[in-house]
Parts: C-alpha cells; sequence; structure tokens
C-alpha cells in the first residue's frame, strides 16, 4: 500500500501582555496548550489520505479569543475526522461560525477567529483562509503567498473584514487548490508573526539548519518587537 512521510514541525506562545494565548493549533490529534509556550515536532509515515493542518487566531479579547479559536479547530477536526474523503470546508467553517455565535459570551464583543488550514490529499493540496492569518508554500528562493488577507486597505491592519463568528455574516473561505509535487513544504503563520518579520527573515529561518524552525519564526518575531499571540506551523512532504 503506498504511504507518504510528513514531517511537522508547530509552535505557539501567548504575547508578552496577553492573559493568555488566543492561537489555536491542530495537526493530526495535536491541539497546542493556551497555557503554556507548546512546541510539537514529528514525522509521521501515513496511507496517503487527506491530512488536516490548522492555525486560528482568536478575536475578541481576553477569554473569549482564546475560546473561540479553539472551539473553531476543534469543530472542523472533528467534522474531518467524521469523513477525511469527503470533507467541505466551508461546512466546517458555517458550523463553527454558527456555534461561536450561538455561545454566552464573558464580554461585550461577540467571540471571533481568523483560521488558515491545508488538506493534504493525495494528489492535490486544498490551502484555505478567513481573516489574516497565512498560508505559504516554502519555494528553493522565496515563500510564496497562498492565503488571501481579509483587510480593507483603508482601515488600520488589525481590522479584518471577515472572521468566523463575531456576530457577522456567514464567512466565505478564500480557496485554493494545488497539485501535490513530492516534497511540498508549507508553513502556516499567525499576525502576530507576520506583521513583524519580512517574508525575506522568515524564509532565512526556514532555510537554516537550524531544528525546531517554528519556534526559532516565533522568537524572532518576539525579539522584533511583537507582543502578540505568535504561531507557527510547518508542514513537509518527505517522501
Amino acid at each position: 500500500m503506498d504511504i507518504e512521510e510528513i514531517s511537522v514541525d508547530a509552535h505557539s506562545q501567548k504575547g508578552s501582555r496577553r492573559e493568555n494565548n488566543q492561537d489555536t493549533i491542530g495537526a493530526f490529534d495535536w491541539v497546542n496548550d493556551q497555557n503554556i509556550p507548546d512546541t510539537f515536532n514529528a514525522n509521521f509515515t501515513e496511507k496517503i489520505l487527506p491530512n488536516l493542518f490548522l492555525l486560528a487566531d482568536g478575536v475578541g479579547g481576553h477569554e473569549d479569543g482564546a475560546i473561540a479559536s479553539r472551539k473553531s479547530v476543534e469543530i472542523v477536526m472533528e467534522l474531518f475526522d467524521r469523513g477525511a474523503t469527503d470533507f467541505n470546508i466551508t461546512i466546517g467553517i458555517v458550523a463553527a461560525h454558527s456555534a461561536l455565535n450561538l455561545r454566552p459570551q464573558s464580554s461585550h464583543r461577540q467571540m471571533g477567529t481568523t483560521i488558515v488550514g491545508l488538506v493534504l490529499s493525495p494528489n492535490n493540496t486544498l490551502i484555505f483562509n478567513v481573516g489574516d492569518s497565512r498560508a505559504y508554500l516554502i519555494g528553493n528562493k522565496k515563500l510564496l503567498l497562498l492565503s488571501v488577507d481579509d483587510v480593507d486597505e483603508t482601515k488600520p491592519r488589525n481590522i479584518i473584514t471577515q472572521c468566523i463568528g463575531g456576530g457577522a455574516k456567514i464567512p466565505k473561505p478564500h480557496l485554493l487548490s494545488l497539485k501535490r509535487e513530492k516534497e511540498d513544504a508549507f508553513i502556516l503563520l499567525s499576525d502576530g508573526v507576520t506583521d513583524w518579520l519580512s517574508e525575506t527573515k522568515i524564509f532565512e529561518i526556514l532555510s537554516s539548519t537550524e531544528i525546531e524552525k517554528s519556534l526559532l519564526i516565533c522568537q524572532e518575531a518576539v525579539r522584533a518587537g511583537s507582543d502578540d499571540d505568535v504561531s507557527a506551523l510547518i508542514v513537509k512532504r518527505l517522501t
């Protein structure tokens, strides 16, 4: 039976001025612990079946943002586990959106979250996002942005035009399907990283011989001045 090896390298931690981490990463059965800086590194030998990888960045402030991102990741992962071969990310996002809008709030702002992810299938990769968390293809010489930022260029950069939850209208995810290539490599990032590090700097770290590159990217964003939650998820197809 055909198999493939997948490498996963992920890290997430709360910002220096944050009470808790509003970012959530989901990879295989792993979801980061939002109470501590959390790192996950592993290689998996998998049957060639779809695999899902997610990164969500909560909005709405304090506890509600953390709940929103985690709940959304859990809902989408659960739907994927129920039917990976016929998984529909739009249905998953609508389900998460409805759940957040119906959930009691602890503050006057409606909880919401961005989400970015990818589904690795036998012959193609599906990239999707809502909000401004990003997905890149790691090329030979540079990063290639695959996601679409939901922002209005006439407004402050931290204001997004759609999210999951937030009491807003049902979001429409941006979708991009790519043909699978040998040794494909992708990185998902929260804006706590991308607002502070250039694509050139991120690629420089990814091209280094250092291990735990997701951790190094997050640490470099903090050194650059980011006080936001920082998260990075690197997914590579090794065979």
